[in-house]
């Protein structure tokens, strides 16, 4: 598989080359070639590679296309969600925002959400808690009018701005939409997938913090069994999971089981000393 890659890379790299020695990369055509190129670099996890081009391919769709061309917004989504991978969420944020002020002029209802919670999101990351609430919030709305109730986009919807709701400690508004969320997912992608099993994990955050504890290490429990029969127990989900379940655990004053679980969740994060966010 690597060596595929870095052939692949190599052909990639050589065909840039030859388009810049022969000014075909001023040609509209050579987008489609950058852009699988960028897209090699993001499948396989090289986003510092890949940011470059995801940079250059935004100024050429403008120019090619016009700053009004909705192909524009899909890729200055595509640099956003390079941008937040490599932690730079303030260039992330002006790429979302730039997406979302596109979607909004060429009046592309499912764009304009998509970017929406795109923004949402980083904000959120960013602790701008007004802009991240809005953001969502209009979002979610949004979705809800061009989705069906039981539709697995919505859940995904839902359980972004829950998130956000939970880390701004408006506890029972997080779980009504977890609870809708999960009630989404079980029924459309079943109890055993591993993205209902998330939604399970921030439906038990959501419970611990109101103190419903029976219920929450119920959920905890049937995520746990789900992830490990999925991703493994070395995924970061499971960490997390591992994570909520030990701080349970300490509440209800089992700390041995709690702590056990605490210090596995830091060993699959890599976390030494520091807490777990």
């Amino acid at each position: 598989m690597v060596g595929d890659v870095e052939r692949s890379e190599s052909r990639f790299e050589e065909l840039v080359r030859i388009a810049k020695n022969t000014k075909a990369d001023q040609e509209p055509d050579f987008l489609d070639y950058l852009s699988n190129f960028a897209m090699l670099y993001e499948s396989t996890g090289q986003f510092d590679k890949a940011d470059p081009i995801l940079r250059r391919l935004c100024k050429l769709y403008a120019k090619h296309f016009g700053e009004d061309d909705p192909e524009l917004g899909t890729v200055l989504k595509r640099a956003g969600d390079n941008l937040a991978e490599l932690g730079e969420f303030e260039d992330a944020e002006s790429c979302y925002q730039q997406a979302l002020n596109l979607a909004r002029t060429v009046d592309e209802p499912s764009d304009l959400a998509d970017a929406l919670m795109r923004l949402g999101n980083v904000q959120a990351a960013m602790e701008k808690v007004e802009e991240a609430d809005r953001h969502l919030e209009e979002g979610v709305n949004l979705i809800r009018d061009l989705c069906a109730e039981d539709e697995p986009y919505l859940a995904g919807a839902l359980v972004s701005y829950a998130d956000h709701l939970l880390h701004s400690d408006r506890v029972e508004e997080a779980k009504s939409m977890y609870t809708e969320a999960l009630d989404i997912q079980r029924k459309r992608l079943g109890s055993a997938h591993p993205t209902t099993a998330l939604s399970m994990i921030g439906l038990a955050n959501a419970l611990t913090n109101l103190q419903e504890l029976a219920e929450a290490e119920q959920l905890y429990l049937e995520a746990q069994q789900v992830l490990r029969e999925t991703v493994g127990e070395e995924d970061r989900d499971f960490a997390y999971l591992l994570a909520g379940l030990g701080e349970l655990y300490l509440v209800l004053g089992r700390e041995e089981e709690g702590e056990s679980m605490l210090h596995r969740a830091r060993e699959i994060l890599g976390i030494e000393e520091h807490g777990i966010d």
